[in-house]
Formats: C-alpha cells, sequence, structure tokens
C-alpha cells in the first residue's frame, strides 16, 4: 500500500520534506514493514492554499502543516491504514 506525499513546489515551500521525515519515522514500526510504502509525488493535484502539505492514501486525500504531522498521522492516516491493512 503506497502512502504518498505530495513534493511539488507548493507542498514544498510548505513543508514536505519534514512530513516526509516525520512520517518516515513513524512507519519504521515493524507493523508497517514490507506493507506501506512512502512515496514522494510531484504533484497530486490537490494544491491547498491554506498552507498545508497534500498526503494521499488510497483514494483520500489528508491536509496538514509540517509542524502537525505526527498528530495527522496518528489521528487521521493511521485509522486509515489499519482499516485498510485488515482488510487485506
Amino acid at each position: 500500500m503506497d502512502l504518498i506525499v505530495c513534493v511539488g513546489e507548493s507542498c514544498h515551500l510548505n513543508g514536505s520534506e519534514e512530513v516526509v521525515r516525520c512520517f518516515q519515522r513513524l512507519l519504521a514500526d515493524p507493523e508497517f514493514a514490507d506493507r506501506v510504502t512512502l512515496k514522494g509525488s510531484f504533484c497530486v493535484g490537490k494544491c491547498s492554499s491554506a498552507g498545508e502539505v497534500t498526503i494521499r492514501l488510497a483514494e483520500e486525500y489528508f491536509f496538514t502543516r509540517y509542524r502537525n504531522a505526527e498528530a495527522c498521522f496518528r489521528d487521521q492516516i493511521r485509522p486509515r491504514l489499519d482499516a485498510l491493512l485488515a482488510a487485506g
């Protein structure tokens, strides 16, 4: 399963590099090994003018500021990942 962080110009300027580093650390959990792949995309087509970074998981989009990346993962992405992985 792919977790995609936009690294296009707008998201890069809004801290996508820090979001990627945070997600790399969180996805190092053995529970995700070989099950979730973190990828970058130059544009996911959901540019936000609110200073946020766009993240895509399956067909869902999530938006976060880099300083809130861990909370976004914990509160929004992790529950969705768990449900998708459980469903197979």
